[in-house]
């Protein structure tokens, strides 16, 4: 018996061990893409702004709201990480200075974004284990291995693993919060009211929608009040304010914005409301869009951007019958997965800026779904236990070789020379010094491109076009602009047309569409295309056309 025991769990050990392994190479598996460039948005925001923490020692309170009321508990990790590796470079004599420290800094600000994106990496694998202990402690070992390799290989998991962003960061807490959460039906003690009420606190200081989590919290604890049996008027008991304690105190300590400036805090996160219920030029999407796709497309790191664009329309289904069998049987462990996961969703649905990696916490959560709902129709349609075995192995494989192909193809696809890199290779080469270059949102990084202040003489001279602004008349302001002001050259992307070329952008804004539509044919046909740039897939890579204006 003890010999058979032991095999099993160095069965389960193994296996666990290579799904681990599978995650590890997934999500490190061209990690380094976009280098020397930082060709991801929200990267260049973070690691600019954990510079500044670092250079104005703390102490300019301006550079806590950079992001208007973004949570800063992930740039404050970013900027301890920052700060680990200068201080190793310090020790070990790479560094001769901190002069030299900011110098290199300036100059190789990739190095810091790499940082980040390891120690993301790590955190979406350690999120594949995390999710395995939550799934053995609801239900089976079965159904953990299952949802652990689920999602091992979940493309929207593992390509938020390559970025030095806070959606894999706030997952890996709301995973840990609802450990913690599930483990009190078990052992209702102080300490697991602790953990739970710090990491839900993390969650929320990593970003504030993943508020959510403390629904299945509050359901566990009326449960063990209702299952201890003291009656209802014990609701608020030591063990529920050590939980509050913790979180405000946490919260506070994380994301001291609220102690900064309590009025600016506010107004900022009523603004942010705001933007994501009206959305932008190039988002939104239908109701229940995540699941039929009719929403943008995404672009670069952002796309695909739907369910079944990212999982398949088979694995869709089965986390569909999942989510559907966890309502029919509404079990305790079922009801502590669906307060988060449903509420979550449809808060993120009533938004008009719809992107999966706003709803990346949900993943393992229907990673989870689809385990159960593979399990359960393979019971259903086999009645021995090697049939429904062989069957759930053939499912699970061809989800991982699904999942895993595209994720391979993906980073292969960022990975490729970037049109962006090329055509700055090619503007140094054939632009004269000086020049005047516009661009539009997504150009090749020209020198002095998002610092005006670095520019040196010789550099050239930038116009931005803001194109992405919600301003009706451009086009005719912008071609008198860039007469008069003598503007030569003009760099164009293909990001920008996905803009003005979806039809939500046209339906919702048809004035602003119509407008810059007008100004590219304007460019078509007032200058001569010096050098086009395009990519193997211009979702994923824009293309780069530059003009010589007549």
């Amino acid at each position: 018996m003890i010999r058979s025991i032991l095999n099993r769990l160095n069965n389960q050990t193994t296996l666990l061990f290579f799904i681990l392994i599978l995650a590890a190479v997934l999500r490190f598996y061209g990690i380094h893409f976009g280098e020397p460039f930082k060709y991801h948005p929200d990267e260049v925001k973070l690691v600019t702004q954990a510079g500044q923490l670092l250079d104005s020692r703390f102490m300019d309170k301006e550079v806590f709201f950079a992001f208007g009321v973004y949570p800063i508990f992930y740039t404050l990790i970013l900027t301890a990480l920052m700060a680990g590796y200068i201080l190793v470079a310090l020790l070990t004599g790479r560094f001769e200075s901190l002069e030299y420290a900011r110098i290199f800094y300036e100059q190789n600000s990739f190095m810091f974004v790499l940082l980040g994106r390891y120690f993301v990496a790590c955190l979406g694998i350690i999120s594949v284990y995390m999710l395995y202990r939550i799934l053995r402690e609801l239900y089976d070992n079965k159904t953990a291995l299952i949802g652990a390799l689920l999602l091992a290989v979940n493309f929207v998991h593992v390509r938020n693993s390559h970025f030095s962003t806070v959606d894999v960061p706030v997952t890996f807490c709301v995973l840990l919060a609802f450990y913690f959460t599930i483990r009190i039906m078990q052992r209702p003690g102080k300490k697991n009211y602790f953990l739970a009420g710090f990491f839900i606190a993390a969650a929320v200081a990593t970003k504030y929608s993943a508020f959510l989590i403390v629904l299945p919290f509050a359901f566990v604890h009326l449960y063990m009040i209702i299952k201890s049996g003291p009656g209802i008027r014990h609701v608020v008991n030591k063990n529920l304010l050590i939980a509050k304690v913790t979180a405000i105190v946490t919260f506070l300590l994380f994301c001291p914005l609220f102690l900064l400036n309590f009025r600016t805090t506010i107004n900022g996160f009523l603004r942010v409301q705001s933007f994501e219920k009206v959305g932008k030029i190039g988002s939104g999407g239908g109701f229940l869009s995540y699941w039929t796709g009719d929403q943008s497309p995404g672009f670069g790191v952002f796309y695909p951007n739907s369910i079944p664009a990212t999982l398949g329309y088979v694995l869709m289904a089965f986390i569909i019958i999942g989510l559907v069998l966890m309502v029919i049987r509404h079990r305790k462990e079922d009801l502590a997965i669906l307060l988060f996961t449903l509420p979550t969703y449809f808060f993120f649905e009533d938004m008009s800026y719809k992107a999966m990696r706003h709803i990346l916490p949900l993943m393992p959560f229907f990673s989870a779904a689809a385990a159960l709902a593979i399990i359960w129709f393979c019971e259903k349609l086999f009645k021995k236990q090697p049939a429904q075995t062989a069957a759930i192995a053939g499912i699970v494989l061809g989800f991982v070789i699904a999942g895993s192909g595209g994720s391979l193809r993906y980073m292969n696809r960022l990975n490729d020379p970037d049109p962006r890199t090329l055509a700055l290779h090619w503007v140094e080469q054939n632009l004269p010094t000086g020049s005047k270059v516009a661009v539009e949102s997504f150009p090749p990084y020209l020198p002095g491109l998002f610092n005006p202040d670095s520019l040196k003489p010789g550099d050239y001279r930038i116009v931005e076009t803001n194109l992405n602004d919600k301003v009706t008349h451009v086009a005719d302001s912008l071609v008198n602009s860039l007469r008069q002001d003598s503007v030569y050259y003009y760099i164009a992307d293909g990001f920008t047309r996905h803009f003005f070329s979806w039809k939500y952008t046209k339906k919702r804004y048809p004035e602003i569409a119509a407008d810059r539509e007008n100004l590219f044919r304007w460019l078509e046909n007032n200058a001569d295309l010096l050098a086009d740039f395009r990519p193997e897939d211009e979702n994923i890579q824009p293309f780069i056309m530059i003009y010589k204006i007549k």
